[in-house]
Protein backbone atom coordinates (compact mmCIF):
# COMPACT_ATOMS: atom_id res chain seq x y z
CA UNK A 1 0.00 0.00 0.00
CA UNK A 2 1.39 3.58 -0.88
CA UNK A 3 1.90 5.43 2.34
CA UNK A 4 -0.08 8.54 0.96
CA UNK A 5 -3.30 5.87 0.62
CA UNK A 6 -2.20 4.88 4.48
CA UNK A 7 -2.26 8.12 5.86
CA UNK A 8 -5.54 9.00 4.14
CA UNK A 9 -7.08 6.09 6.22
CA UNK A 10 -5.57 6.44 9.26
CA UNK A 11 -6.64 10.74 9.18
CA UNK A 12 -10.19 8.96 7.81
CA UNK A 13 -10.52 6.97 11.07
CA UNK A 14 -8.84 9.75 13.25
CA UNK A 15 -11.59 12.48 11.75
CA UNK A 16 -14.62 9.70 12.30
CA UNK A 17 -13.36 9.20 16.51
CA UNK A 18 -12.03 5.45 16.01
CA UNK A 19 -8.44 5.46 16.88
CA UNK A 20 -6.33 8.24 18.32
CA UNK A 21 -2.64 8.42 18.45
CA UNK A 22 -0.84 6.11 21.41
CA UNK A 23 0.35 7.14 24.71
CA UNK A 24 1.84 4.26 25.85
CA UNK A 25 5.31 4.97 26.86
CA UNK A 26 8.14 4.16 24.49
CA UNK A 27 12.12 3.61 24.24
CA UNK A 28 13.81 7.18 23.78
CA UNK A 29 14.70 6.08 20.52
CA UNK A 30 11.70 5.24 18.95
CA UNK A 31 10.63 7.27 16.70
CA UNK A 32 7.53 5.54 15.63
CA UNK A 33 3.66 6.33 15.50
CA UNK A 34 1.25 4.50 17.27
CA UNK A 35 -2.35 4.03 17.21
CA UNK A 36 -4.77 2.72 19.48
CA UNK A 37 -8.90 2.50 19.19
CA UNK A 38 -10.83 4.38 20.95
CA UNK A 39 -14.16 3.34 23.11
CA UNK A 40 -16.54 4.06 19.71
CA UNK A 41 -14.05 2.11 17.72
CA UNK A 42 -14.61 -1.01 19.45
CA UNK A 43 -18.35 -0.28 19.65
CA UNK A 44 -17.74 -0.05 16.34
CA UNK A 45 -16.05 -3.21 15.34
CA UNK A 46 -17.73 -5.26 17.99
CA UNK A 47 -21.06 -4.28 16.16
CA UNK A 48 -19.56 -5.30 12.21
CA UNK A 49 -18.07 -8.65 13.62
CA UNK A 50 -20.68 -9.89 15.77
CA UNK A 51 -22.95 -12.00 14.48
CA UNK A 52 -26.55 -11.33 14.43
CA UNK A 53 -29.29 -13.45 15.31
CA UNK A 54 -31.82 -14.35 12.25
CA UNK A 55 -35.17 -12.47 12.66
CA UNK A 56 -37.90 -15.03 12.87
CA UNK A 57 -40.90 -13.89 10.43
CA UNK A 58 -44.41 -14.19 11.88
CA UNK A 59 -46.59 -16.70 9.21
CA UNK A 60 -49.91 -15.34 8.54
Amino acid sequence: MALESFNEILIQLRALGLIDQGIKKRGVNDRSSYWRITPLGDRHLVSLLARRKPVAVPEA
